[in-house]
This record gives C-alpha cells, structure tokens and sequence, in this order.
C-alpha cells in the first residue's frame, strides 16, 4: 500500500480508545481527534458527531509521535503496518545478499591476484524466511532447487539457472566485452577457449571480458505444503546427476531421520570432484 493513498480502517478509533490516552506518543485535542505517525503512513482517528469518519491520511503529517508502544492485537491498521515491516524485510534480505557475495568476490580477488589469479568458485546462497519464502543468489552453475511431492514422485523445482554462452544474455554481454567463445562437442562453449561458465567469483584475469560476480536474485518463491526439501549443491554434482535423479534418491530414501547421511549419500552417487550438497527438509518427511 503506497503510504499517501487513503484508506478508511473499519472500528479504528474504537479499537485505538483508551490505548490512546495511556501513552505519551499520542496527542488528541479537544475535538476527539487521535493522531500518532507510524513508519510509513500517520493514521488519524477522528470522531466528530452525527458521523465518524476514520482515514489514512499521509506520512509526516504529525510530526514526533510514534506507534511503537501501543499494542496493535486485532487492530486493523496493525496488519497494514505489518505487510510493509514485511516487504521491507525481504528487500532488506535481498539487498544484503548481493552485497556481501559482492564483497566476497572482492577479498577473494585481491587474495587471488598475489597467489593465483585465474583462482575462481561459484556462489550459491538460499535464504529461508519466515518458513514461507526462500529467496536464492547464483553466481556460476552451482545449482538451488526444491523436491516438491508429486503423485508418488518427488518433482525437481530449479531456483537457479546456470550462467554460460547457452543463454544469449549472458553471452551477448562477455561478447559485448571482447570475450570470445569456443565450442566442444557435447559440451557447453569454453570462455577464451578454457572457461565454462559467464559469471564467477575471483576469475581476475577474465573480468576484462566481461566474466562478473553479480549474482542472479530469484524473486521470493513462496513455500507450499508440497515442498519436501531445499538442495543446495555444488557443479560437480551435476556432471553426473540431474536434479531429477537428486530428488528421485530422496523420495526412494527409506530413512530420512538423518539428513546429513542423505548428503553424504548424494556426494557417493555423484562420486566426481567439487561436490558440496545441503540438504533443508521443509514438509513431513
């Protein structure tokens, strides 16, 4: 709700009553008007005769007053205020996220120009809110997705898309930068001939070409009840198992009580080099 838009609040100034007059971050005058400024919007309480009038009137329109002590319980505005403390949260998240794999990026780089400048990794990270949203940054082709129940199958939900030439926005911009490309048989095509990837943490030598460390941010993905795990996992995972096959060994798993062994499982079947898996149960299993 944009904060200078007005919207009336059924039973406000009921509901506000006497909580109004306990606390010295309200002010009323002598026409029942009660005011107080929350962080988005002020809310203004008003009770002339013959006919209330309650509205959302806009921001810093009292100066100096607060909402923070008065309890908000069954408050219509409170959910209001709510929903924006929310928003402002997940974008709060979000924007942290992407700053510190940006700082990452930065301290490996400066480490690596002194020992070993063509030293890179990926990046991915998962964020669970609330235990209803989960948000993901990849950088490079590490992978996130959910094992969501299906009829008798788990199904492999993908949270993250991996970075290379196969994506023409991606190569447009290395091409963009002077970078160049060369294709293998059955394989992705190589940055200046020996780098699979368009996005990757360190790499100094190939930032020229326009090999970056921003991440890609999903938009918040809502959990459902359906939703049995979260995995989060290395390349090298990959270059022998699908997502699929991932989820596919956990629905046929008969003990899922020790979730680390599941891992350690995963990391077997893989049985290839760079290989890190977590594993995050969200439903019943």
């Amino acid at each position: 709700m944009a904060a200078k838009k007005h919207q009336h609040v059924d039973s406000l100034a009921t509901c506000l009553g006497e909580k109004v007059q306990q606390t010295t971050n309200f002010s009323r005058d002598e026409n029942s008007l009660y005011k107080f400024n929350s962080t988005d919007y002020t809310i203004v309480a008003c009770k002339p005769k013959p006919e209330p009038k309650e509205k959302i009137v806009a921001e810093n329109s009292v100066p100096n007053t607060t909402m923070l002590a008065i309890p908000t319980q069954n408050c219509s505005f409170a959910s209001i205020q709510g929903r924006r403390s929310y928003q402002e949260d997940r974008e709060n998240l979000k924007s942290s996220l992407v700053k510190t794999i940006e700082e990452i990026d930065a301290e490996f780089s400066k480490a690596a120009v002194e020992h070993e400048p063509y030293s890179g990794s990926t990046a991915v990270v998962a964020l669970i809110y609330n235990k209803k949203h989960v948000l993901v940054a990849n950088v490079g082709d590490s992978k996130a997705f959910i094992c969501s129940e299906n009829t008798e199958s788990l199904e492999a939900k993908e949270l993250t898309e991996d970075h290379n030439a196969n994506r023409l926005d991606e190569r447009a911009r290395v091409e963009a930068s002077g970078g160049k490309f060369e294709l293998f048989p059955s394989y992705v095509p190589l940055s200046m001939g020996h780098f699979p990837m368009t996005r990757g943490i360190g790499n100094v030598p190939l930032k020229k070409y326009g090999i970056v460390a921003t991440p890609e941010v999903t938009d918040w993905v809502k959990l459902t009840s359906k939703d049995e795990f979260l995995v989060v996992a290395s390349d090298g995972i990959f270059e022998s198992l699908s997502t699929q096959q991932v989820c596919d060994f956990l629905y046929e798993a008969e003990d899922h009580a020790d979730i680390s062994l599941l891992a350690q499982q995963i990391v077997q079947k893989a049985f290839l080099d760079n290989l890190s898996v977590v594993l995050a149960p969200l439903g019943s299993r």
